[in-house]
């Protein structure tokens, strides 16, 4: 059988891998034909640019594929969602429920609708009720791009113009900035309940508005997931989502919480390397089993291990030669993402690589963390 996956980062080499158990006829597609899976997948990359919805139909029926499986970005979802129709073998939520995920705007509108827990959005008429700081940022980017905070009213002009400006629509949201600290719960669903969940940590050192740094956290605490858990099968129930991965971006305070933002294609940077290291879940393969109708409730997710993912960055523009680490640390992988002697843009537009630092227990891995926060556990020597 064919499959075709949308995608030819590697953040979606666990995706290929997984795809490769089930058959040898893996395609990938996009249009860097030096990308990593491009290189990894030879005579079965296709250079096609799949945001064109015309040609991705056209090639599809050409091919015959059984399944069509989307990657790790934004657009590979979406994607397949606008050729849902056109295909009985695209086993995802329609264009229209996606809109309401993915687009930070729509999925304001809705929460407020429905009650749920979401910072508040302003517009230019009620923008002086606003207390605090605002933030401004566009309802279609993504990894911090065109992010704004703002304390002045007279400043907003000039962050709505930048938000704008990352923004494939033009549009943007202004809305409460909310203190508190970032997470993600990651779920994958079946018949409208979550079977599997965790919640992972999420810091950014280099850039506020960037995850660079995460870990599982198997001590969060239980009755705020409870209500984590309650509002995502609500989500899912009330627009009756597909079967599959729901991932969440939030930000919790004591004991509240406020839902950023969702997704449903797998996030970025090896995220599903960490879980499987972290829990000996096998994340990427339950990923894949939602696109082919064959998610199933696992049992393999009892371990505990305390590992750090960190993808590193720049907080300024700089010459890359090596890393040089300041206290010994445990790496048990490193995916190198940069080259010695490249110009490593800051974040959020250039990364070296991405490291999995194994830790001794869960105070080694505050600890670690904590160094990275401080920008101490290495440095990038030019």
């Amino acid at each position: 059988m064919k499959i075709l996956l949308l995608d030819t980062n590697v953040s979606s080499f666990p995706i290929y891998a997984e795809l490769k158990k089930h058959t040898n006829e893996v395609y990938v597609c996009g249009n860097n034909e030096t990308d990593f899976l491009a290189n990894i997948a030879g005579k079965n990359y296709i250079k096609l640019d799949y945001s064109d919805s015309d040609i991705l139909i056209n090639h599809i029926q050409e091919k015959d594929y059984y399944a069509i499986v989307p990657g790790c970005n934004d657009i590979s979802y979406l994607s397949c969602a606008k050729i849902k129709n056109n295909n009985p073998n695209v086993l995802i939520d329609d264009i229209e429920k996606a809109d309401i995920l993915f687009n930070k705007e729509n999925f304001r509108c809705y929460s407020l609708s429905r009650k749920l827990p979401v910072p508040q959005i302003y517009d230019f008429e009620n923008i002086a009720d606003a207390k605090g700081k605002i933030l401004v940022k566009p309802v279609d980017a993504y990894s911090g791009r065109g992010i704004s905070v703002i304390e002045n009213k007279g400043e907003l002009e000039n962050a709505v113009m930048n938000a704008r400006n990352y923004s494939l629509s033009k549009k943007c949201l202004v809305e409460e900035y909310i203190v508190g600290n970032l997470y993600s719960h990651t779920a994958f669903i079946s018949g409208g309940k979550i079977i599997h969940d965790f919640v992972v940590a999420e810091y950014g050192s280099a850039n506020e508005f960037v995850v660079d740094t995460s870990y599982v956290d198997f001590s969060f605490e239980k009755n705020i997931l409870k209500e984590i858990r309650e509002c995502i099968e609500f989500i899912v129930n009330d627009l009756k989502l597909q079967d599959g991965l729901l991932h969440t971006q939030f930000i919790c305070n004591d004991d509240k919480f406020w839902l950023i933002e969702l997704t449903r294609r797998c996030p970025g940077d090896l995220y599903s390397r960490l879980i499987q290291l972290s829990s000996g879940f096998q994340y990427a393969k339950m990923y894949i089993d939602g696109f082919l109708g064959n998610l199933r409730k696992s049992i393999n997710e009892n371990g505990k291990n305390y590992i750090l993912r960190h993808t590193i960055s720049t907080d300024r523009e700089q010459d890359f030669y090596s890393i040089n680490c300041q206290v010994p640390v445990c790496m048990i992988d490193y995916i190198s993402l940069a080259k010695s002697g490249e110009r490593i843009k800051k974040s959020p537009f250039g990364r070296v690589g991405v490291m999995f630092l194994k830790c001794a227990n869960e105070r080694d891995m505050y600890e670690t963390k904590d160094l990275i926060m401080q920008r101490k556990l290495y440095s990038l020597s030019v």
